[in-house]
């Protein structure tokens, strides 16, 4: 299953096909992802994906039954460098810039997803107002406008995933559960290990 959430609101959630099906969403540039992960905070722990949850998985996004399947949150990172929304666009680029990214989610004190902000949003905002660029550099992210977020529950195959990310040129993607908690994120580095270190998985099955 993925989500589009706008402005941080939920505004679409369904099965992979559905996504397609939708209006064409932000791209995100592609990124590096070299963040030390004693640097990362924990996220909430999901539990274990059940045999019957796997199942009406296969079933919901119409999978061959007899394919095995890897689920996203076997290769997720569950720590995760993350801002809040109370966050101003300044702190933001900082911890950007700081921590080699160019991308980062965003989540409410609760800790459910609100989007993701890149250096390319901030950028575009200072650009769209340079004679007062001083003033929204102190602007909290939940007074700017952003792009659409694209996100992934756990449970979904890591080949579908893999396969979003590219069509939508995105070089990370949050994994948000049912609850719209933030619980992870996979990069492309992080599909790549994947491919190689998982002989039976073949992204283009």
């Amino acid at each position: 299953m993925f989500a589009i959430y706008n402005d941080g609101s939920l505004t679409s959630r369904g099965t992979f096909e559905t996504l397609y099906n939708l209006k064409k969403t932000h791209q995100i540039n592609p990124t590096k992802n070299e963040n030390e992960e004693k640097e990362f905070q924990t996220l909430p722990k999901q539990d274990k994906i059940t045999r019957e949850a796997s199942e009406v998985y296969r079933k919901s996004a119409n999978l061959d039954t007899r394919d095995t399947i890897y689920h996203v949150n076997q290769i997720m990172n569950e720590y995760v460098l993350h801002v809040t929304e109370d966050t101003t666009v300044n702190e933001s680029y900082i911890l950007l810039k700081d921590k080699n990214i160019r991308q980062v989610p965003i989540i409410n004190k609760t800790g459910k997803i609100q989007g993701m902000v890149t250096q390319k949003d901030i950028l575009d905002l200072l650009m769209g107002d340079l004679e007062d660029s001083t003033s929204s550099l102190k602007k909290t992210l939940s007074q700017i406008q952003l792009p659409q977020t694209i996100t992934a529950d756990p449970i979904a195959d890591i080949r579908r995933v893999a396969k979003v990310m590219y069509d939508f040129n995105l070089n990370a993607i949050p994994i948000v559960n049912e609850e719209n908690y933030l619980v992870g994120i996979v990069s492309r580095s992080d599909i790549l290990k994947a491919v190689a270190s998982i002989p039976p998985l073949q992204l283009w099955a």
